[in-house]
């Protein structure tokens, strides 16, 4: 590389990376997301498929998060629907 020429762009991520990236984000945005429930959910299901279970308010049904939404599970769940509803789907 000289100094007169711009650095090359990096390399850009596939679509299907694109899309669990967005995924990622929209769900660290939700209330309640602490980064263990990021993290199993990242881990779990992937982030696609988390975010598809928490806009239909089925996230409370997701294995990895059996134990992590406290006492009112279905309820967390609603609440995530509702914020994911305001926000652009990934």
């Amino acid at each position: 590389m000289n100094a007169l020429m711009p650095p090359e762009a990096p390399p850009r991520a596939g679509d299907a990376d694109d899309a669990m990236f967005a995924a990622l984000i929209a769900l660290a945005t939700l209330p309640g997301m602490g980064p263990a429930r990021l993290l199993a959910l990242h881990r779990g299901p992937g982030a696609t498929a988390a975010w598809t279970a928490v806009a239909e308010g089925t996230a409370h049904h997701l294995q990895v998060l059996h134990g992590r939404l406290g006492r009112d599970a279905p309820g967390q769940s609603r609440r995530w629907a509702q914020a994911a509803a305001r926000i652009d789907p990934p």
